[in-house]
């Protein structure tokens, strides 16, 4: 091999397909737990709970709701 750009471009694909897979699975999950926070603060709003509670909500947003009524009141 006189010029080793052809297996870089090899190993630069690879890689950048190997990285969208990953960020693709991570994209998943935070769009999944931050759903489930919507639907969580919805269904107070439907039973007339305080949002700042939720009964369904995963322990992973509890801090960042309790961020959120510090510094803002959730939509209504």
């Amino acid at each position: 091999m006189n010029s080793p750009i052809g297996p870089l471009v090899i190993v630069g694909l690879f890689s950048y397909c190997i990285a969208t897979i990953f960020m693709s699975m991570y994209t998943t999950t935070t769009l999944c737990l931050l759903h489930s926070l919507y639907a969580d603060v919805d269904i107070c709003n439907q039973k007339s709970y305080d949002q700042m509670v939720g009964m369904n909500r995963p322990v992973e947003m509890q801090s960042l709701v309790g961020d959120m009524s510090k510094t803002q009141p959730l939509i209504k």
